[in-house]
């Protein structure tokens, strides 16, 4: 388990302090970094009143969702879901979020970033995101570890792993 987002809420382990089975490592926890993005879009638009959120039913959306309205809570901003059933509707979502004059967008991750980022700057629209890849990809701000330090740290919890077993040989070729 690397980068699972919430790997509880997606009913993948029972709990973190014992997540059952043979499952080891650490989860992304994306959906409560999306809160600290709500956060920041307030630092950087102390104006910011209500800020929409791009949102698709998915194994992740109803946490990412929760955590995002908590952040709004917090900072004392309205949040909008604007929930997508398909990624052919973001188009329109980012043309309903112009004409409602929403202050700023957070962009689910597993949307479709390239496209959101482009939508954004299209409609002056600031817009925030957790991955990297959104800021990358023009988005205003992106909000999340390092996916590289994930993956490392995700491979030396398989190597310390007692029941990890040895490959064997079959055939001349290594497999587990």
């Amino acid at each position: 388990m690397a980068d699972s987002g919430d790997p509880v809420g997606t009913g993948l382990i029972a709990s973190l302090a014992r997540p059952g089975g043979n499952v080891t490592g650490m989860a992304g926890m994306t959906a409560e970094l999306a809160g600290k993005s709500v956060e920041l879009i307030r630092e950087m638009i102390p104006s910011a009143t209500q800020v929409a959120l791009c949102n698709g039913p998915d194994q992740f959306y109803k946490s990412f969702l929760q955590q995002i309205e908590l952040g709004g809570r917090t900072a004392g901003v309205a949040i909008k879901p604007i929930i997508l059933g398909g990624n052919n509707e973001l188009d329109g979502a980012f043309t309903t979020m112009s004409a409602e004059r929403v202050d700023a967008v957070i962009v689910q991750p597993s949307r479709p970033t390239r496209r959101a980022a482009e939508l954004a700057v299209n409609y002056h629209l600031p817009a925030v995101s957790v991955p990297r890849r959104f800021a990358d990809e023009g988005g205003l701000l992106s909000y999340s570890p390092r996916q590289a330090d994930i993956y490392r740290e995700a491979a030396s919890y398989v190597d310390k792993n007692p029941q990890r077993r040895e490959p064997r040989q079959l055939a001349g070729r290594a497999t587990n």
